[in-house]
């Protein structure tokens, strides 16, 4: 299980009001903001806070034409490793599979090893994208035979 995250709240960033956007900020990396900024425009997300600070998010996009999303994640440096992004995936993969998304897409650069274990470990397959440089998750949520084999260095 997840070690405890005692005074950690998760909430629908959608929930936030747009002052709090300009908090976050200045409160945090410009991918955390726009994460929650990307949330108001009725984007779907996860914001983990303790204090007033926030922590962590998660979001997704629909992809046009598809039902599938793509996602994106970051945590504080200094939360990093302690659970909170396993806590924030794996809540964001339960909003979609709800939603009655077919996959979650994301995209990783190959030096994070972290990120893609922690996909690994929630049933996400890698494949190294050679052309792009990135390693590329891939998460079937209505069947899990519907994620590609791990090949490669992944």
């Amino acid at each position: 299980g997840l070690p405890p995250m005692l005074g950690v709240r998760l909430s629908a960033a959608g929930a936030l009001a747009r002052s709090d956007a300009r908090h976050v900020e200045r409160a945090v990396q410009s991918c955390m903001a726009e994460a929650v900024a990307e949330a108001i425009e009725n984007r779907t997300a996860l914001v983990a806070e303790a204090g007033g600070e926030i922590l962590g998010a998660a979001r997704f996009t629909r992809l046009r034409a598809t039902n599938s999303a793509e996602f994106a994640m970051v945590v504080s440096d200094r939360c990093q490793r302690r659970g909170l992004g396993q806590l924030l995936l794996g809540q964001l993969i339960e909003v979609a599979r709800r939603e009655g998304l077919e996959s979650l897409t994301g995209d990783t650069l190959p030096g994070n090893r972290p990120m893609i274990a922690l996909a690994k470990k929630l049933g996400f397959g890698a494949e190294d994208d050679r052309e792009e440089g990135t390693v590329k998750l891939y998460l079937g949520l209505l069947n899990p035979a519907d994620a590609p084999s791990t090949s490669g260095r992944g």
